[in-house]
């Protein structure tokens, strides 16, 4: 469903064109209505942008030209029809100027408005299948940058290597330049999904794609906050661990509790399935332990706490090494 925003100084003149067609059945609703340009600019600038703007070109205050002008400039990617009367030519003329290519004498022919709809549509519809192509393109080639960079956090993690230069100038290839820093702040987080007993009836094909659902959920929800990195180890596939970049100047405080409620949301909402995170204590610094660069790592008990102290230990289920950094302090699995 497209969504147009409608904006012309006469109420008449809307009511009309809204009542002109069944907008619904030609793919698209009147999403916002605006009496000038003025009006319209401010829910342009705060709500998410509609894919059609249509707009009379005489209005007060702030009239069609200077509207379109704004809009060229601040959503290039906006569709415009524009509104306009036999005596309106010189307006015309300045809206053809601007490149605006799709237009409608008043009275608005139902007709017209109709077929024009319809193209703008094809249009849109092409438009976004090219941007579903292109997101697909960008994931097929940053996938195997971001294998390297969750197998080089995980050798990090379980102190696998010996040259801190050598990881140094490693992480500066992959992208992670910004945890090479002197003095990094950073926390670790992991995740668990539980499935109940007899939830799949031992059906391992579900399970596969459950568990490539609760990895494809804790990979969105961390890029969409940013400076999240996701670690993943193959032979826990319940499990995600990630290392969050607590960038001072830009962190509000308690952004690990705020996204690890929204992890927990996204689990529960889309997978319907309880889980267990565990939240390490922040570190200055990717810990060094006899010259390497690494970080401490403990077990999930079963009792569900996550601890500073331990050597990697596994609980009763088998459980993989749940990313902890700090030392003595404990975090509530249960967050």
């Amino acid at each position: 469903m497209y969504r147009v925003m409608l904006v012309d100084d006469e109420a008449g003149v809307r009511s009309s064109i809204k009542a002109k067609i069944d907008w619904h059945a030609a793919g698209y609703r009147i999403d916002s209505e605006a009496s000038n340009g003025a009006e319209a600019l401010q829910p342009l600038s705060e709500r998410p942008l509609p894919d059609v703007l249509i707009t009379d070109v005489r209005m007060p205050r702030l009239d069609g030209i200077d509207l379109i002008k704004t809009c060229k400039e601040a959503y290039p990617g906006l569709r415009i029809i524009v509104l306009s009367g036999y005596s309106d030519f010189e307006y015309m003329k300045a809206t053809i100027q601007l490149g605006v290519k799709d237009y409608l004498l008043k009275p608005v022919v139902r007709g017209e408005l109709t077929a024009l709809l319809a193209r703008l549509a094809e249009e849109l519809e092409a438009d976004r299948e090219r941007e579903r192509e292109q997101a697909q393109e960008e994931l097929k080639q940053n996938q195997p940058l971001q294998m390297m960079q969750e197998q080089l956090l995980w050798r990090l993690v379980k102190d696998e290597w010996f040259s801190i230069p050598a990881v140094k100038e490693r992480m500066q290839r992959l992208q992670l330049a910004a945890l090479a820093e002197e003095g990094v702040r950073a926390q670790f987080v992991t995740a668990e999904m539980r499935i109940p007993p007899g939830r799949l009836d031992d059906w391992n094909e579900r399970k596969d794609l459950l568990h490539l659902a609760f990895r494809m959920i804790c990979r969105e929800t961390a890029e969409k906050r940013g400076s999240i990195y996701t670690i993943y180890e193959v032979s826990h596939p319940a499990m995600m661990h990630f290392l969050i970049h607590l960038e001072e100047t830009r962190r509000p405080q308690g952004f690990t509790e705020s996204f690890v409620r929204e992890l927990k949301r996204n689990i529960k909402t889309f997978l319907r399935l309880e889980s267990v995170v565990g939240i390490g204590e922040p570190i200055n610094g990717l810990r060094r332990t006899q010259g390497r660069l690494c970080v401490q790592y403990a077990g999930v008990e079963s009792r569900h706490r996550v601890y500073g102290q331990g050597g990697g230990r596994r609980n009763d289920a088998g459980h993989g090494a749940c990313l902890y950094a700090g030392s003595g302090a404990e975090a509530d699995a249960g967050h």
